[in-house]
């Protein structure tokens, strides 16, 4: 994890950033223009005490009020896909504090003229395989599409 003063030359370079009840996320900005913000806790992590227990929402303030959103979360525990897998599908170590979301906007939509359309969409797999990194999953396309 990135202490603020390493994200502070984020800003600089011009990187997509939103202000949240949690602080600051700072995201990336793809070629065709769309803007991700990965990895975001959404509920309090189930792990210790929470492992079993019902999920509640995150309002923990992120570790110095920014949060890294350039990489996705890590999946949930599950049977590993097998050996070999597809270029680019490769997931970071997997987790119990797996509960992040990503979410993709137009680049040019920090202060919209009117609401956005929302889609949300929850993979299945059942924690049998895949995960929200999934690149078949990248909504970068759906955005462009609706710009």
């Amino acid at each position: 994890m990135l202490s603020p003063l390493h994200l502070a030359p984020l800003y600089a370079f011009g990187l997509p950033r939103v202000r949240t009840a949690q602080g600051w996320v700072v995201g990336s900005r793809a070629a065709d223009g769309v803007e991700r913000f990965a990895g975001i806790p959404f509920a309090e992590q189930p792990v210790g005490k929470l492992r079993f227990a019902r999920a509640s929402l995150s309002e923990v303030p992120f570790p110095g009020g920014v949060h890294d959103g350039r990489l996705p979360g890590p999946p949930c525990i599950q049977n590993p896909a097998g050996p070999i897998r597809a270029p680019g599908s490769e997931e970071p170590p997997q987790s119990e504090a797996c509960l992040h979301l990503t979410l993709w906007r137009p680049a040019a939509s920090q202060e919209p003229a009117a609401p956005l359309p929302v889609m949300v969409y929850i993979f299945g797999g059942g924690l049998c395989g895949g995960s929200a990194n999934v690149v078949s999953l990248n909504a970068s396309r759906l955005v462009v599409r609706q710009q």
